[in-house]
């Protein structure tokens, strides 16, 4: 590809900008290109043979199609180069890549984009070049994408978006970007707080109501047991009342001296809101997806993205298994913290039939989704 594409554009670029330079072809390819205040040498390499980017001292660098390559090699080259990018006065590396699933430019670039507090990262930046604004491709072509491709792959190739290649994502109708919320938890108000109960992957996400919708603004993830999660909830929350809506099994499993997960939850004076087993996975799913967008094209069901990263990653890459069921594995996390959320969300916004559920809601003022 270095020899047969980038070679022929980089020699093209070169002579359209009137720069002089030399190209030696036998391993490693290098550019050596002539300027009025000196030489610079551009090394064309394979990113997948990382040990070989030992040793080098660059000003800058480039890495094209880096969601091609394997995830673990291509963290490993990309750790790698950033040690290596380390001389001249501007230091900087740029990739260039069509989204392959959620591959490590999605890890690096959006899911670690964020600091602890939230605040996006200052030291990278990601830019969604989208197919439709490109002046020099045909109307033609865009329409051969459209009837040949999936709607993930539309998302991907023409919008730039990180979507799952692997399988249909189960919800499908949450977007980051239109169903994100800056909303955060008001003094005094009640939670809403769905739990899901595993041992030692207790899940929680935790609820405000808005204009008589729910927003997820927080999120508990890996609690050892029900105990350790009553004592998080209350160090987080002293203040609050809290309205909570657990996995239904929780009645019949014992987790301290014989008491069950459920009256635990009560004896700590949480309102428990459960029936007596849990909806049905295919009504939790329409559920949630009905609450992220319906048919009206409203979306009533927001997320604090930067408050919420965990359960926002499960969204956006929970897929479906073989039987057609949502994929669980026996160590999976992703599916702890999406049914936790589903057991509130269903007492909330109970699909299509089953009425409107009453919900605790504090003055309602003015719009706060943005």
């Amino acid at each position: 590809m270095v020899v047969e594409l980038l070679i022929p554009e980089l020699e093209d670029a070169l002579t359209r900008m009137g720069i002089k330079y030399e190209v030696k072809l036998s391993p490693p390819i290098r550019f050596t290109l002539d300027f009025a205040h000196g030489r610079a040498q551009i090394y064309l390499k394979s990113f997948q043979n990382w040990q070989r980017i030992v040793g080098s001292n660059m000003a800058w660098a480039g890495v094209d199609e880096m969601d091609t390559i394997n995830t673990d090699i291509a963290k490993k080259s990309f750790e790698k180069l950033m040690a290596r990018v380390r001389v001249g006065k501007v230091n900087q590396i740029f990739v260039t890549t069509t989204p392959e699933g959620f591959k490590y430019t999605y890890k690096f670039f959006e899911k670690d984009a964020v600091n602890d507090d939230g605040s996006a990262r200052t030291d990278r930046r990601i830019i969604r070049a989208c197919t439709l604004d490109n002046p020099f491709v045909k109307t033609g072509y865009i329409q051969s994408l459209y009837q040949n491709y999936t709607p993930q792959q539309i998302q991907a190739y023409i919008h730039g978006q990180f979507v799952n290649f692997s399988s249909g994502t189960v919800y499908y109708c949450f977007d980051r970007i239109l169903n994100n919320s800056f909303e955060t938890i008001r003094s005094g108000e009640p939670l809403h707080i769905g739990c899901d109960f595993n041992i030692g992957k207790v899940a929680a996400v935790t609820h405000v109501i808005r204009l008589r919708y729910p927003v997820a603004v927080d999120e508990i993830i890996d609690c050892y047991d029900t105990p350790d999660l009553i004592r998080l909830i209350k160090d987080r929350y002293p203040r609050h009342t809290i309205n909570i809506y657990p996995d239904a099994s929780g009645a019949q499993r014992n987790t301290n001296a014989g008491q069950t997960d459920l009256q635990l939850l009560k004896q700590a004076g949480f309102n428990v809101i459960v029936n007596g087993t849990n909806p049905a996975v295919r009504d939790r799913v329409n559920a949630m997806n009905a609450g992220f967008l319906n048919a009206a094209g409203e979306r009533r069901y927001r997320v604090n993205v930067a408050r919420c990263p965990s359960y926002v990653e499960g969204l956006e890459q929970q897929g479906y298994d073989k039987n057609g069921a949502p994929a669980k594995s026996g160590d999976d996390r992703i599916s702890h913290k999406l049914d936790a959320a589903g057991y509130a969300i269903c007492k909330l916004m109970p699909i299509a039939g089953q009425g409107l559920a009453p919900v605790v809601a504090g003055k309602i003022t003015q719009p706060m989704f943005r």
